[in-house]
């Protein structure tokens, strides 16, 4: 795979994920019901070309009959879950729109191998000699080779800015995940069913994932969190950086966009243009959301997008 082809496939998935959203979009606000069982969808996860038992995801997801089958794991996925699915849709979309909006050609030219072994680059088309060598560090030439990457990967995240544009609309979709969460609790507070909810409320006991927990106190602080994170993507929340008393303005990061350096923005110069005076979110204000998720947040964070 070339860096060429690489780059288009990303714009598919950001077009297949437009399709996506506009689909469901159309589902509105009426209720609407659709159950499924998702243990018998299947993946080709090994990449051999054909379909098989092993490649179902119920035996990833569901519990295993004495037979060694998985058990149905039915969902019924209904409006709010429409909504649900449209913030991930748009926060995949920031994903990948942010990384295409970047020049990261020098990355892959350079480390790309250590993610694509058969990537065509400059350091694929130089390199040679048997990786089961060992090399002056004592170590065989795959594995010096694996470090070498993946110290060249950190070095060379120093991505200028392609797509001005581009990069603009990551903040509208992350602004439009925001917004789509709360139409989504919205309708998940005023449902009478209890039907294999995907998501439930805190009144709905029929969960397919039970070990989420969730409650009024959980949605809450969640909600309360979102509104946070759009202050901070308005400017009117400054983000911490451990090295500065000033707060970074995210609106400033979007609005007069700079070369992405990792290592830049880590050790503090990256953030000097976007340091500003005014309210920074504290420690103290995450560490209170994480007792509310008893130190489990990364995974209702993923489950509540």
């Amino acid at each position: 795979m070339t860096y060429g082809e690489f780059r288009a496939m990303l714009a598919t998935f950001i077009a297949d994920l437009e399709s996506a959203d506009q689909a469901l979009q159309t589902v509105g606000e009426k209720p609407a019901k659709l159950s499924v069982d998702l243990s018998v969808a299947r993946f080709d996860w090994n990449g051999d070309g054909r379909l098989g038992p092993e490649d179902q995801f119920g035996m990833a997801i569901s519990d295993i009959d004495d037979s060694g089958n998985a058990k149905p794991f039915v969902v019924g996925f209904d409006t709010a879950d429409a909504k649900w699915l449209r913030g991930y849709c748009n926060l995949l979309m920031a994903v990948t729109k942010a990384w295409l909006s970047h020049d990261f050609s020098e990355t892959w030219d350079y480390s790309f191998r250590l993610l694509f072994p058969r990537a065509v680059s400059t350091m694929a088309a130089a390199e040679g000699g048997d990786i089961r060598n060992n090399t002056l560090f004592g170590v065989e030439k795959q594995q010096a080779d694996d470090l070498a990457d993946l110290v060249t990967l950190l070095h060379t995240i120093r991505w200028p800015v392609q797509d001005k544009a581009l990069w603009s609309e990551v903040r509208d979709n992350l602004k439009a995940v925001i917004a789509l969460n709360r139409e989504t609790w919205a309708l998940i507070g005023k449902e009478a069913d209890d039907d294999h909810e995907w998501l439930p409320g805190p009144r709905q006991t029929s969960g397919v994932l039970p070990s989420f927990n969730v409650t009024e106190e959980r949605v809450q602080a969640w909600l309360g969190l979102l509104s946070r994170f759009e202050a901070a993507l308005d400017g009117k929340l400054l983000i911490p950086h451990w090295r500065f008393s000033k707060g970074i303005d995210a609106a400033k990061l979007f609005d007069e966009p700079q070369s992405f350096d990792l290592i830049l923005w880590v050790t503090g110069p990256a953030a000097l243009p976007y340091l500003s005076e005014g309210p920074v979110m504290t420690g103290n204000e995450w560490s209170q959301i994480l007792a509310i998720f008893e130190g489990n947040f990364a995974a209702y964070a993923f489950y509540f997008n």
